[in-house]
């Protein structure tokens, strides 16, 4: 009888309160990573803040997304506006494309230069 019980509460122990235990030390050990350790274990170039990039948007015949493109770029980007440019090439399209892309573009707050074939146009909003 004394071994089936502590058998019993063994298999208990095992079912019940490991996964617990366990669960319990991955939040805690989780949750310190978190606090403490993460900012360390970031790449050097991103200790410095967040990087300036530069998006490029190939356009070529593209006068039925371009202009819902360069507007979800402009608003709809989980990035600070002030740390991204975009570059819009407009490479020989036989559409409205570069016409859509010279009456402007609604791009407040961010950089957007449209290169089109040999000249380039500069627009900062």
């Amino acid at each position: 009888m004394l071994l089936t019980d502590s058998l019993t509460q063994i298999l208990i122990y095992t079912l019940v309160s490991y996964p617990i235990i366990g669960g319990l030390s991955f939040i805690v050990s989780s949750l310190y990573y978190w606090l403490l350790m993460e900012k360390a274990d970031q790449p050097r170039y991103l200790k410095k803040g967040t990087p300036f990039i530069t998006i490029l948007v190939p356009a070529h015949n593209e006068e039925a997304s371009i202009q819902a493109t360069i507007d979800h770029l402009a608003t709809q980007m989980n990035y600070p506006t002030d740390r991204y440019e975009i570059i819009i090439v407009n490479d020989g399209s036989t559409d409205r494309t570069g016409i859509i892309l010279n009456m402007g573009s609604a791009c407040e707050r961010s950089r957007l230069l449209i290169i089109a074939g040999k000249r380039r146009v500069l627009i900062v909003l």
